[in-house]
């Protein structure tokens, strides 16, 4: 617990007396804020540096760069290595994506739109199966590549730059999908008639979900779950 606390204050090395912090690179953190902290403070008179990009819970995970301090072991943990894929952790869908992604079987999964790869790395990370991370984006897939060799996942997650409609069907038939997409990718998705063990829809509204689910449950899959977080919905269907 005290560590989850000091997330926010950006944890980035161990000391004798406690945990070196650089809010700095949480820059909405004020003096109030940190006064208020139910632990003891000593201010540096050296400032450390800090990562590049902040620290931050999503969903049940501590997502940080390898610049971050490690958590201790009862909270999991992703490595991001450095880039600007979309829905690398401040993107309202994230979160909710990855607490969907908990309710599907083990398996071979394929993370269509993979993004910087956060679906892919937990699914790895979680010992749950192999997972091939696909994107058009060459950043998406160098990050999510590295990302991986960070997280040492070797030979647990395979990346694939391809269009969506373009995608060999034998690759989504029986696999468990983590699809958190814009609606044409989506729509992509769905010119494929196969027919997946399970899958996590994301990045939808309220009516693309209806329409998504419907045509879902047309393939043979019932919806377990749902959950929303602003004007997003997320839903977990299976087999």
């Amino acid at each position: 617990m005290a560590f989850r606390a000091l997330v926010p204050l950006q944890p980035i090395s161990y000391a004798d007396r406690g945990l070196v912090c650089a809010p700095r690179s949480n820059p909405e953190l004020g003096p109030g804020d940190l006064d208020g902290l139910p632990l003891p403070i000593e201010r540096l008179e050296h400032l450390p540096g800090w990562p590049r990009w902040p620290a931050r819970l999503a969903g049940r995970w501590y997502v940080r760069t390898a610049e971050h301090a490690a958590p201790p072991a009862s909270l999991p943990s992703i490595v991001l290595a450095d880039g600007d894929a979309f829905g690398a952790i401040d993107h309202r869908t994230t979160a909710l994506a990855l607490d969907a992604s908990d309710r599907l079987p083990r398996g071979r999964a394929v993370d269509v739109g993979c993004g910087a790869g956060l679906l892919s790395l937990a699914w790895a990370i979680d010992g749950r199966g192999p997972v091939t991370a696909i994107d058009i984006d060459p950043a998406a897939i160098d990050q999510t590549s590295r990302s991986a060799e960070a997280n040492r996942l070797d030979g647990k997650v395979t990346t694939i730059r391809a269009e969506i409609g373009r995608l060999d069907p034998s690759l989504l038939d029986g696999a468990v999908l983590l699809a958190n997409l814009p609606p044409p990718g989506h729509a992509a998705l769905l010119t494929h008639e196969v027919h997946p063990r399970a899958i996590a829809l994301g990045g939808i509204g309220r009516d693309d979900a209806r329409r998504l689910v419907a045509a879902w449950s047309g393939r043979g899959l019932r919806p377990v779950s749902a959950a929303r977080s602003g004007r997003f919905e997320a839903w977990v269907l299976i087999s």
